[in-house]
C-alpha cells in the first residue's frame, strides 16, 4: 500500500547531524558490502544543476515540490541563506538571498514548508539560539520572504532542531527543542492560515527531561493508519555516549498520545512514563539517529545501533507485533563505533528505516558504513519479513557518479536527501545531492573552504528489468539485459559466538562439579547463559578473594556514596581511539583541533585543577609516555574499581564498564607480546597482577555491570596470562619487570585454577623466579695483586685483560672476592680464565659467601680438588641452593702455574649470578610478587605470595618497622619519602583502611612524601632485613626481595608558556 508522505520524511535525514564525538575502534567495521563490479539498483536519468553550495560541513538543506514548482533552501559558498525556485517544466532557477549567514555548526540546518494557502515558511540556522523564522508575504513568491521575530512569544530563546509537519487536515505544525542538550523540552506550535498567527498546539511540552535529560526524537513518521509514530532516546548530558532507553508513542492528532497497546499517556512524557522499546543503558552504543519504518502489515519498526554482547556495533530493529516489541539483530559486524562528547563529527554508520517498498523489493533497509564502504556509497539489505534478517549480501543502491565522491579535495563526503514517493508507482527516485567536508566537531577553517561544489537534483530510474525474490533460500538476483553480478547468500562477517567459544576452550570444566554443570550450555552455544552461570560460579567460590580481607567482600554501605578519587576520575572521559600507539605518543594527535579543551588531569592520570588548555600549550604537558603507560596499566580502572567497591556508587561502575570495553576493543590481543604498546610485557604484567584481577572481584556482584561486560573482563585474564607465559626475558630486562611478570602469572595460576593453562602459568612463574642474572659488581678485593694487573680488571668486561697475584716459587693460598653492593640470593659463579691456555687457574679451591667480608661461610657443595686446566673456556659453578650474600669469595688453597712454572692465581673476569627470589614451589618460602602505586602517590600495595606475619612463629601483624623504603630522587622535585603507616587494602586513606591482624597477602603501605613529585622519582618497599617478615610456617622473606622501583606519579601542574583564556564548552 502506498504511504502518505509529509515534508517530515525529507527533512528528518538531517536530524542525523546531532552532537557526538565519533571514534571507530578495533580496526574497521567490515560491512560485507557488495563487490565494486556489482550493478546498482538505480541508474541516472537526469541531472539538474541548482547552484554552488557551502561545503565546509554537511549542514542540512531543504527542498519541496508544491503547485508545479520546486523550492530549495540552502547556504551558498559564502554561507548566506539562499532560496531557489524553478518551474518543474524548466531547469532554470530563480534565487533570493536573505540577510542570514550560517554559523560554523552542522546542527544549523534549514527547513521549508508550505501551508494550505500556499505561503512558504522557513526556519533554521539555530543551535541553542533565539528563534529564526521567515514567511513569504505572497504565496509561492520567494522574493517576499520576511523575518518574523516570534511565533508565540515564549520559550523561543534557545531553539534547536526546528521541524515543520502537517496534520492530516492540512494544518501546519512547527516542532522544536527549547533548551540545551541534556536539559531541554520539546514544543509544538500550530499555524492559523486565516489570522496568519501561531499558537501553542500543546498545552504542555511534549517531553520533559525534568532538568536531568533531554528527549531526542529522530524517528517520526505518519503511518498508513493515519497515526503519527514517534521513537526517541533519552540523553543525560551533552555527551552522545549517554543516550539510553529507546522509547515509543503514537497519536492520531499529535495531542492525545498512547502507547503501542493503546494505553493513554499524559503529557509531558518523562523518563519514567515513556513506553520502553529496548531498555538500552547509557554508554551502550545507542545514538540518537533512530529511524521509524513499517512492514507490509504497517507494524511500526524502530531501527538503531547499539553494542552487541561482544561489544561490537550492530544495527538492530525492534518491531511491534501482537505480543509486544521484538528486537532483531540485523548485522554481524566486527568492530566498535565509539562516540562521546559534543560537537558534530563524522558519521561512521548511518542507516535508513526498515520499509516495505512494494511487492517487487519487499522489505529493505538502507545503510552506509564509511569505515568499509567509504565515499558515501549506500547499500541495502533485502530483508526476510518474518525474521528481519538479510536474504542476500547487500546491494549497491546508487551508481558511483551519485554515491561516490567526485571531488578531488581530500576529506569530502556525499550528502543525499532522498524522495521515494513515486517509486512504487513509476519506479522513479529523486535525490538532492551535494558534496561537503565531513563534520569535524563544528570546526571549520574559513581560509580553506572548498569552492564551486554544486547542489544538484538527480532523477533516477530502475537499473533492472526484474528483481527475483529468493526461492527456497536462493539469493535475490537483479535481472537485466546486460550481465549482472548477483549478490550471494548472506554470510555474517563474524561468528557471533567466536570470541566466547575461544574463551571457553581455555576453561577446564572438569575442575569442579559446579563447572561441569555449565559445560552442556557451552556445547549448545548458549553463551549468554554461560556467562551468567560462570559469574554465579565465581560468586560462590571463596578462593576468589585476593587482595581483600574476606570481611571486606560485604557491601560497605546500602547508600551509594562518593569517593574523591572516583569523582575526580569521572572528569577524565578518556577517548581511546585515534591515539598513536607508541611510547612517544603526542597528545596533539588526540586533540587535533585548533581550539581549547579543559584538562582536569596531568600526564600521569593524577588530578589537577581543571583549566583551559590551548592547542599551542599541549606540548607543555610533560611525561606523555607516562600517561600512555598508565592508561594501559589500567591505573584509572583500578581507581574506579576501588571507588565502586568502597561506595557502591553506580556511576563508578558504569564509567568503569564503558572505559574497560573501550580499551578491549581498541587493543585487540596480539599474536605475541610487543616491545611497546598496550600489550607490552610491563603493561600486561601490571594490568594482570593489579587492576584486572582486582576488578574481577570488585565488580563480580555489581548489578550495574551486565554479564556480557563481566565476561569480556574475565576473558582478558587467560589472554594476558597466555601471552606472558611466552615471555622469554633477556639480560637487558630489569629485575622489576621479570618480577612483575612472575607475580602476575603466579597470581593468575593460583587464584584461577579453573583455566586449563593455570599450571603452565605457575610453572612459568617458577622458572622466572629461578632465572639467574648477573649481579652488580660494585668492587673487588684480593689477598694480593700484581702492580701491573690490578683486581679492578676482574670487572672491566674484557676477558683479554686479567687480574693476577704476584708469582711465587712456592705454593701459598690466595683469595679474591666480589662485592655486589647488596645482599642477593646468589645462584652461581662464572669465572673466565686468563685468556692464555688457562694459566693461573686454581687447582684446589672453594667458594665462600659473607654479609660483611669478615665472617665467611663455605657455599654447600662448592669445594673443588685437582680441578683440571680449563683452557680458555668459561667455567660455571652452579650452587645446589641459593645463598644470601653480598660478598662471594674464591679461596684457592693450591694455585696453578704459569708458563714459567711459577705459582700464581690469575683470572680474566669474575661474575656472580643471582635469582630474583627462591621459588615458592621449590623452597616453600614467601616472596614479594609485586607492588602497585596508589592514586596520588598515597600508598603502595605490596603483594606477597603467602600471608605474612611479623614473627617466625606465624603470629603478629606487620608493622612499619618490619619494612624498609628505598627512595631515589632522580633529579625530581620530591626530596624524600617515608613510611607513614601500614594497613589493610580496604581503604584509600589510613583513617579508612583497617588495621593489619597478620596473615595478609597485600600490605598497603601509606607514604609521606616531601615535595611535589615530578614523575621521575622512584620508591620501592622491601623487608627491613632477612628476619622481619615470615609466613605462618616461620619461613622468612629474603632481604633481597622488593616491590621493584615504582615511579611516582607526576603531580606538578602543566607548565604553560602564556596565560590561558576561557575554555570553550563543547
Amino acid at each position: 500500500m502506498k504511504r502518505r508522505k509529509t515534508e517530515l520524511l525529507v527533512l528528518l535525514i538531517f536530524l542525523l547531524l546531532i552532537p557526538y564525538n565519533s571514534n571507530l575502534v578495533y580496526g574497521s567495521i567490515n560491512t560485507g558490502t557488495a563487490q565494486e563490479s556489482e550493478k546498482p539498483l538505480f541508474k541516472v536519468k537526469q541531472v539538474i544543476d541548482v547552484a554552488p553550495a557551502f561545503a565546509g560541513n554537511p549542514v542540512g538543506i531543504s527542498w519541496l515540490t508544491y503547485g508545479g514548482y520546486q523550492y530549495v533552501a540552502f547556504y551558498d559558498p559564502d554561507r548566506q541563506l539562499t532560496v531557489g525556485k524553478r518551474d518543474l517544466a524548466s531547469t532554470t532557477w530563480q534565487f533570493y538571498k536573505l540577510d542570514e549567514y550560517v554559523a560554523l555548526d552542522a546542527h544549523n540546518y534549514v527547513t521549508l514548508a508550505v501551508d494550505s494557502a500556499g505561503y512558504i515558511h522557513m526556519s533554521g540556522n539555530m543551535h541553542v539560539n533565539p528563534l529564526k523564522y521567515w514567511r513569504t508575504e505572497i504565496p509561492g513568491d520567494i522574493t517576499s520572504f520576511v523575518r518574523v521575530t516570534s511565533m508565540v512569544g515564549t520559550e523561543e530563546g534557545n531553539v534547536t532542531y526546528p521541524l515543520f509537519m502537517k496534520l492530516p487536515d492540512g494544518r501546519l505544525l512547527f516542532s522544536y527543542r527549547n533548551g540545551s542538550s541534556g536539559n531541554g523540552n520539546q514544543l509544538i506550535n500550530v499555524y492559523d492560515t486565516t489570522s496568519k498567527t501561531w499558537s501553542r498546539f500543546l498545552a504542555a511540552p511534549m517531553f520533559d527531561g525534568e532538568s536531568l535529560r533531554s528527549a531526542y526524537t529522530s524517528a517520526t513518521r505518519l503511518g498508513a493508519d493515519g497515526k503519527f509514530h514517534i521513537g526517541w532516546v533519552w540523553r543525560d548530558t551533552p555527551g552522545a555516549e549517554t543516550n539510553s532507553k529507546l522509547s515509543y508513542m503514537e497519536s492520531a492528532d499529535l495531542q492525545n498520545w498512547t502507547t503501542s497497546s493503546g494505553q493513554p499517556l499524559q503529557l509531558p512524557i518523562t523518563y519514567s512514563t515513556s513506553e520502553v522499546v529496548d531498555p538500552v543503558e547509557s554508554k551502550s552504543g545507542i545514538l540518537n539517529n533512530v529511524k521509524m519504518g513499517f512492514d507490509s502489515a504497517n507494524n511500526p519498526i524502530l531501527t538503531y545501533i547499539k553494542f552487541d554482547g561482544d561489544g561490537d556495533t550492530q544495527i538492530y530493529s525492534s518491531r511491534r507485533n501482537t505480543v509486544g516489541w521484538q528486537t532483531y539483530q540485523m548485522t554481524d559486524w566486527i568492530g566498535r563505533w565509539d562516540f562521546n562528547g559534543g560537537g558534530s563529527l563524522p558519521n561512521v554508520i548511518s542507516m535508513g528505516s526498515v520499509d516495505y517498498m512494494g511487492p517487487e523489493i519487499g522489505l529493505w533497509m538502507k545503510f552506509s558504513n564509511t569505515s568499509q564502504a567509504g565515499n558515501g556509497r549506500q547499500y541495502a539489505y533485502l530483508l526476510d519479513e518474518a525474521t528481519l534478517q538479510p536474504k542476500a549480501q547487500p546491494v549497491l543502491i546508487y551508481p558511483d557518479e551519485v554515491g561516490a565522491v567526485q571531488s578531488a579535495i581530500p576529506g569530502m563526503k556525499v550528502n543525499l536527501i532522498e524522495d521515494y514517493s513515486q517509486f512504487q508507482s513509476n519506479g522513479k527516485v529523486f535525490l538532492l545531492r551535494w558534496e561537503t567536508l565531513d563534520a569535524a566537531r563544528d570546526i571549520v577553517n574559513l581560509n580553506d573552504l572548498p569552492k564551486n561544489q554544486k547542489l544538484q537534483i538527480i532523477e533516477l530510474e530502475k537499473n533492472y528489468s526484474e528483481l527475483k525474490l529468493p526461492v527456497n533460500g536462493a539469493p535475490a538476483c537483479l535481472q537485466s539485459a546486460e550481465p549482472f553480478v548477483c549478490p550471494g547468500p548472506y554470510v555474517p562477517e563474524k561468528s557471533r559466538t567466536s570470541s566466547a567459544s575461544s574463551f571457553f576452550q581455555s576453561v577446564n570444566f572438569d575442575h569442579s562439579p559446579a563447572l561441569k554443570q555449565i559445560e552442556p550450555l557451552v556445547l549448545a552455544g548458549q553463551y549468554k547463559e554461560v556467562a551468567h552461570q560462570m559469574r554465579n560460579y565465581l560468586k560462590n567460590r571463596t578462593q576468589l578473594v585476593y587482595r581483600f580481607d574476606p570481611m571486606s567482600h560485604a557491601v560497605p554501605t546500602n547508600t551509594p556514596g562518593k569517593d574523591s578519587a572516583g569523582e575526580e576520575m569521572l572528569k577524565h572521559r578518556f577517548s581511546w581511539s585515534g591515539l598513536t600507539r607508541t611510547a612517544s605518543y603526542d597528545i596533539k594527535t588526540w586533540w587535533p583541533y585548533n581550539d581549547e579543551m579543559t584538562a582536569c588531569w596531568n600526564a600521569d592520570l593524577q588530578f589537577d585543577t581543571c583549566k583551559p588548555i590551548g592547542y599551542d600549550d599541549l606540548e607543555q604537558i610533560n611525561s606523555i609516555a607516562g600517561w600512555y603507560n598508565h592508561l594501559n596499566a589500567w591505573t584509572h580502572l583500578g581507581t574506579f574499581g576501588q571507588a565502586y567497591f568502597a561506595t557502591r556508587n553506580p556511576e563508578y561502575a558504569r564509567q568503569w564498564a564503558h572505559d574497560m570495553m573501550d580499551w578491549i576493543y581498541d587493543n585487540p590481543v596480539p599474536e605475541a607480546l610487543k616491545d611497546q604498546g598496550p600489550w607490552s610485557v610491563s603493561a600486561t604484567g601490571i594490568r594482570l597482577s593489579g587492576a584486572l584481577i582486582d576488578n574481577i572481584h570488585q565488580f563480580l556482584d555489581a548489578p550495574e555491570v551486565n554479564d556480557e561486560e563481566f565476561a569480556a573482563l574475565f576473558r582478558l585474564l587467560p589472554q594476558a596470562a597466555d601471552l606472558l607465559a611466552d615471555y622469554n626475558p633477556g639480560l637487558t630486562d630489569g629485575a622489576a619487570v621479570i618480577q612483575r611478570v612472575a607475580g602476575a602469572l603466579q597470581a593468575a595460576g593460583t587464584l584461577f585454577p579453573e583455566f586449563s593453562h593455570a599450571s603452565v602459568w605457575k610453572q612459568k612463574a617458577d622458572s622466572l623466579y629461578q632465572l639467574s642474572f648477573p649481579a652488580p659488581r660494585v668492587a673487588a678485593n684480593a689477598s694480593q695483586s700484581h702492580v701491573n694487573f690490578p683486581v679492578s680488571r676482574l670487572m672491566d668486561g674484557n676477558v683479554k685483560t686479567f687480574w693476577s697475584t704476584p708469582t711465587s716459587k712456592t705454593n701459598a693460598g690466595q683469595w679474591v672476592y666480589l662485592d655486589m653492593g647488596q645482599t642477593l640470593d646468589v645462584k652461581q659463579v662464572r669465572l673466565a680464565p686468563r685468556n692464555e691456555f688457562g694459566y693461573g687457574f686454581p687447582v684446589d679451591f672453594r667458594f665462600e659467601y659473607s654479609q660483611d667480608a669478615v665472617n665467611w661461610t663455605v657455599v654447600p657443595g662448592q669445594i673443588y680438588s685437582n680441578y683440571p686446566n680449563p683452557g680458555n673456556d668459561l667455567q660455571t659453578f652452579t650452587f645446589s641452593q641459593t645463598v644470601p650474600a653480598r660478598y662471594i669469595r674464591l679461596n684457592a688453597t693450591t694455585l696453578g702455574k704459569d708458563n714459567n712454572n711459577d705459582y700464581v692465581l690469575q683470572l680474566g673476569e669474575f661474575w656472580a649470578d643471582y635469582v630474583l627470589f627462591p621459588s615458592d614451589e621449590a623452597t616453600n618460602v614467601p616472596v614479594i610478587s609485586g607492588g602497585t602505586l596508589g592514586a596520588g602517590n598515597a600508598y603502595i600495595d605490596m603483594t606477597v605470595s603467602k600471608g605474612i606475619y611479623s614473627t617466625n612463629e606465624g603470629t603478629g601483624a606487620v608493622t612499619g618497622s618490619n619494612l624498609a623504603l628505598i627512595f631515589a630522587n632522580n633529579g625530581g622535585e620530591a626530596t624524600q619519602a617515608a613510611i607513614a603507616s601500614v594497613k589493610k587494602s580496604d581503604g584509600a586513606s589510613p583513617e579508612t583502611a583497617s588495621a593489619l591482624t597478620g596473615g595478609e597477602t597485600t600490605i598497603r603501605v601509606f607514604l609521606t612524601i616531601t615535595g611535589v613529585p615530578s614523575g621521575v622519582e622512584t620508591i620501592e618497599i622491601k623487608p627491613a632485613n632477612g628476619a622481619s617478615l615470615y609466613d605462618q610456617a616461620g619461613k622468612a622473606i629474603s632481604a633481597a626481595q622488593t616491590t621493584g622501583a615504582l615511579t611516582l606519579f607526576d603531580l606538578l601542574p602543566p607548565k604553560l608558556t602564556e596565560p590561558l583564556g576561557t575554555a570553550i564548552p563543547s
